[in-house]
């Protein structure tokens, strides 16, 4: 496999080559004033800014684009499924034999995913939009295509940790240590909203962008959102820090009911979700996990079957991490399927107003001024997940004092008891548990993504998620901690080896997926 980032630098100028719809790279007039461009100038810029824009947002979660089946949700389930997912205890691998991630053994082929997609079809055409961008006036451009960048590379480092950001696209890039990439973050959000704010535009890209059709307003109230998310990210790692750009992202504005959601949009080209092609093929790559039958049981939340089917007995089941039965037909008969929507109701969401609203929740209970009580935004990030998932009785579940369930599997040899006890109902004033309660309720509400909810469970210990049934990683990493971030790809050794030198210094310890990354400070 050739070096990620040296690739990444040829796909570069591939993809511009491809976005111009046949024209060149240098366009006529590149350092002309674009306030003098011809007609058909513009024409072609605006095909290209089309382009390469909506490449980004199309790989912040990666789907497929086009009619073909199954011809890119690969690229899904080895960017989120295959890792975030299990991971984070929302579903397991089915049809698999032999050790993988599951039962922790990082398996490069699927954890190398996530730095080659985010690298080539996002860094790619966003240092092209960068460099097209001189000397024109499109500073509202290049501001959302920043937000969409970050919006996607954040994933990146809270996977691996230390990674090229400042040189990437060079030939032997260096790997930035976390806490300057995530200062770097916040300071080119910072600069996003400022430009964002004062522009007298309404709309931006509005034929580009598949999020919000170039709503400057909604762009604002996602990037204040995403600020905010970064920032609770950092909270035990550098907490001043975290406090003062959490509570100037609340001041500014931030996503507060589902009309904002930052989601990529139904479009007739697109009718499914990657999961529901995941779970179809070769009778289910993928099922419920135990850790979410047992929380979804436990509370007989009614958003169970939003999210998955019903087994055989007409009840809802996951299965354990680590499994490699002989053959897999109980399993998926009794095992949950994930059920997700189709057709006008299919979305790819990067952000909703209920995680927005739990974020809110956490800064409340560390004493920081999000606009509300603790309590009342954790009531509100339940009813906010409700209400995005078309489900009644937010009221009664949010009153209810009902714990998470024991797993019964399929092989009563796997039975598990309860890993927490931890009820909904607001209760007392105990900090930690308190927290519980709100990270237990926002990794519900993160549902299915799955790169989320495993940074927020790493950073919190929140959920408690099962161990595997069998646990190959050769003691690297103990069932009581788990995985706590992906090794580099392989390629990387030899191919940038320089690079790939400095990422492991800056990150303190060992290339493997028991080393903590910089915000893991709990």
């Amino acid at each position: 496999m050739k070096s990620i980032i040296n690739t990444f630098k040829y796909l570069a100028a591939a993809i511009v080559a491809l976005s111009a719809l046949g024209c060149t790279a240098k366009f006529p007039g590149f350092n002309e004033d674009p306030h003098n461009a011809s007609d058909e100038q513009m024409a072609v810029d605006n095909k290209y800014l089309v382009s390469l824009f909506k490449e980004m947002q199309r790989n912040v979660i990666p789907y497929k684009w086009g009619t073909d089946d199954d011809k890119n949700d690969g690229v899904y389930q080895n960017v989120v499924n295959l890792n975030g997912d299990i991971f984070a205890g929302y579903m397991n691998p089915t049809n698999w034999s032999g050790a993988r991630n599951d039962s922790y053994v990082m398996y490069d082929a699927w954890t190398a995913y996530m730095f080659t997609n985010k690298y080539t079809y996002v860094m790619a055409p966003f240092n092209s939009i960068k460099e097209f961008s001189v000397g024109k006036n499109i500073d509202e451009a290049l501001a959302l295509a920043n937000i969409v960048k970050i919006a996607a590379m954040h994933q990146v480092t809270d996977y691996y940790g230390p990674v090229p950001y400042s040189e990437a696209g060079s030939l032997t890039a260096a790997y930035d240590p976390q806490d300057v990439i995530y200062t770097s973050f916040l300071n080119e959000l910072d600069e996003a909203i400022t430009v964002l704010e004062n522009t007298s535009a309404t709309e931006v890209l509005a034929d580009a962008d598949i999020v919000y059709q170039g709503n400057v307003a909604q762009w604002l109230k996602f990037a204040n959102s995403l600020r905010l998310r970064l920032a609770i990210r950092i909270a035990y790692a550098n907490p001043t820090l975290a406090k003062t750009e959490a509570e100037k992202s609340v001041a500014s504005g931030v996503i507060e009911a589902n009309v904002d959601n930052a989601e990529v949009r139904y479009d007739p080209n697109y009718e499914h979700h990657p999961l529901s092609e995941i779970v179809k093929f070769n009778q289910g790559d993928t099922a419920i996990g135990a850790t979410l039958d047992s929380y979804m049981n436990g509370y007989a939340d009614p958003r169970r079957a939003a999210y998955m089917t019903t087994g055989s007995d007409g009840n809802y089941h996951g299965i354990l991490s680590g499994l490699q039965p002989a053959s897999w037909t109980n399993y998926n008969r009794a095992g949950g399927k994930v059920s997700l929507p189709k057709g006008e109701n299919c979305k790819i969401v990067w952000m909703n107003a209920a995680e927005v609203a739990f974020l809110r929740a956490e800064g409340a209970l560390r004493g920081w001024n999000m606009g509300g009580t603790a309590q009342n935004l954790y009531n509100s990030g339940i009813t906010l997940s409700f209400e995005q998932w078309g489900v009644s009785g937010a009221s009664n579940y949010i009153a209810s004092n009902a714990t998470p369930a024991n797993f019964a599997d399929v092989n009563n040899a796997n039975n598990k008891n309860a890993t927490s006890t931890i009820s909904i109902a607001w209760s007392g004033n105990n900090t930690e548990t308190n927290l519980e309660r709100i990270i237990t309720q926002k990794w519900l509400a993160l549902y299915p993504n799955g790169v989320e909810a495993w940074a927020e469970q790493r950073r919190t210990g929140y959920p408690k998620v099962f161990d595997p049934v069998k646990n190959d990683s050769g003691g690297v990493i103990s069932n009581s901690l788990k995985p706590r971030r992906l090794p580099y790809p392989i390629s990387e050794q030899t191919t940038n080896a320089s690079g790939y030198a400095s990422g492991v210094a800056a990150l303190g310890g060992q290339d493997n997926g028991a080393t903590k990354l910089w915000w893991d400070k709990k």
